[in-house]
């Protein structure tokens, strides 16, 4: 599998080849061409998981699509967008699973990745269910979307961070969190409470410079309703 990332200074393609025999699991929204050798084929079931928002009382779980790309009949490119201008980053899954939080940041990976809904129903705010994510694991490139810049952070087992929630991309599973809400800090789901994700290390967290919800509470008092 090769793969390239184009126009990365304005709004980025992913670009991945694959040889014959080779296939990609990518979000099928995310597809832009496919070339070459390469077969479309649905998986057999949806995977629903993936942080939209942590609204109260509301089932904000979304079901991702996921379709595989397969070099049958030769080589070939597949080229991929993600929803939101911002960065697409490549990783490797190895030792550890790696957790997509945020909706529309997996792009694609290589099929020996396998691609599951999970959720942590332990870490809850305010009755609700828990926080659900996309789990990647087994062994293989993945690409990730952010809103704006995608940055990585590497932090040793003496490290912390703590990020806004509607900033975290995606963390390796050897990091753990935990999740609070701060008064005074604004949020779009609970009012003037954000939502922050304490990270310890080790392990890696991948932060986005946007949110999707601090844009859409910019964006609501702009938008006339018809």
């Amino acid at each position: 599998m090769r793969s390239e990332i184009r126009h990365e200074e304005t709004h980025p393609l992913l670009v991945v080849g694959l040889n014959r025999g080779e296939a990609l699991t990518a979000e099928a929204g995310a597809m832009v061409t496919t070339g070459g050798g390469i077969e479309i084929e649905a998986t057999k079931s949806e995977s629903s998981g993936m942080l939209s928002s942590l609204r109260r009382g509301t089932d904000t779980r979304e079901a991702v699509r996921l379709v595989r790309f397969v070099a049958e009949n030769g080589s070939g490119r597949v080229t991929l967008a993600p929803p939101l201008p911002g960065d697409v980053v490549r990783t490797n899954v190895r030792d550890h699973s790696l957790f997509v939080v945020q909706s529309g940041s997996f792009l694609g990976a290589h099929e020996n990745v396998t691609v599951d809904a999970t959720a942590d129903t332990e870490q809850t705010l305010r009755g609700d269910e828990g926080l659900s994510f996309l789990e990647l694991s087994g062994s293989g490139p993945a690409f990730l979307a952010g809103y704006g810049a995608v940055e990585q952070r590497t932090l040793s087992p003496s490290d912390t961070i703590t990020v806004n929630t509607g900033n975290v991309v995606a963390f390796t599973g050897d990091a753990t969190y935990d999740l609070e809400t701060v008064e005074g800090l604004k949020s779009n789901v609970f009012q003037d409470e954000a939502v922050i994700s304490r990270f310890q290390g080790p392990g890696s967290v991948w932060i986005q410079t946007r949110s999707h919800e601090a844009y859409l509470a910019w964006l609501r008092p702009h938008v006339t309703e018809g």
